[in-house]
């Protein structure tokens, strides 16, 4: 009986292809089983040199490392073409100006890669890694999908991360200053990051806040059960905030002024002694709940 053998799994990435400058070179390599086009110059390829009959395009486990992909166009302008870039390795790309739409993109590697002015529209990243990533002016419209991504330590200084699902993503360490957060954003992880002054508003439930900087910032939406300890509240402005058995154990709840139209529900959250609140906000009146200190006991 004839094997058959799936090329994706056996691509020979140690016999890189030479360094290409066209998509017909890349797509007539990667047919002869070549996976790793690392250092490739694609600078302004676009797959409307594809047969119009043509609807799919398979590129998955291809490795661009350090390639220059920039203004690359990987969609066409009907959303029924796809281009599958499942698992492939962008690592170090300049891919400014890139239009990676309609795309599928799950379990790829973006980081260091530059992807400042790309439209990541109406495409799936889900499990994608953008660490260290500069993702400036991005548009992430269109119903994108970065369910479980990582982007550790990226910076969206006044960046607009809205109409896209970050489920569950990774943004701990992340500069978020003066961002827009406006979505499905439910268990994502924002330990450590920056959101002075940054709009939130959406689904934001089980999401972890931890030692975040939300100073200044606007609050509006969905955060039941989420995690707010230690996390800086000076000066923020919550309006429309559903924060039920959220916990805010030794954060600094300092807001600015409550009022009966701002809609504020904080019953069944948790505080410590530590919690900071001001004159605005009672705990008690508010339905919190105060977790008692624990003592170590001597036995």
């Amino acid at each position: 009986m004839t094997e058959i053998i799936n090329s994706n799994q056996d691509a020979p990435e140690s016999q890189p292809a030479k360094p290409v400058r066209t998509l017909e070179a890349l797509l007539e390599l990667y047919k002869q089983g070549h996976r790793n086009f690392s250092g490739s110059d694609l600078r302004g390829i676009t797959v409307d040199i594809v047969d119009k009959e043509i609807k799919y395009i398979d590129l998955r486990g291809v490795i661009l490392t350090g390639a220059n992909l920039t203004a690359v166009v990987f969609s066409k302008s009907t959303s029924t073409f796809k281009v599958d870039l499942t698992g492939a390795i962008f690592k170090d790309c300049n891919l400014r100006l890139a239009n990676l739409s309609y795309c599928r993109l799950d379990q790829c590697n973006f980081n260091n890669a530059d992807l400042s002015g790309a439209n990541l529209s109406s495409s799936s990243f889900r499990g994608s890694d953008f660490i260290k990533a500069i993702l400036q002016n991005i548009n992430f419209g269109g119903s994108s999908d970065f369910t479980a991504s990582d982007f550790t330590g990226v910076s969206f200084l006044r960046t607009a991360l809205q109409y896209a699902i970050f489920t569950a993503a990774n943004f701990s360490g992340a500069n978020l200053r003066s961002a827009t957060l406006a979505g499905e954003f439910k268990q994502a992880d924002f330990s450590g990051s920056d959101l002075r002054s940054a709009k939130l508003s959406g689904t934001f439930t089980e999401s972890n806040f931890s030692s975040a900087n939300l100073s200044s910032a606007s609050l509006t939406g969905q955060f039941s059960q989420a995690v707010f300890c230690k996390t800086n509240f000076n000066n923020a402005i919550l309006n429309s905030f559903t924060a039920q058995s959220a916990d805010f154990t030794d954060a600094n709840l300092q807001i600015t002024q409550i009022t009966p139209t701002s809609n504020v529900n904080l019953k069944y959250c948790y505080y410590n002694s530590n919690t900071k609140f001001s004159e605005c906000l009672d705990p008690v009146a508010s339905g919190m709940e105060l977790i008692e200190d624990e003592i170590e006991s001597e036995d």
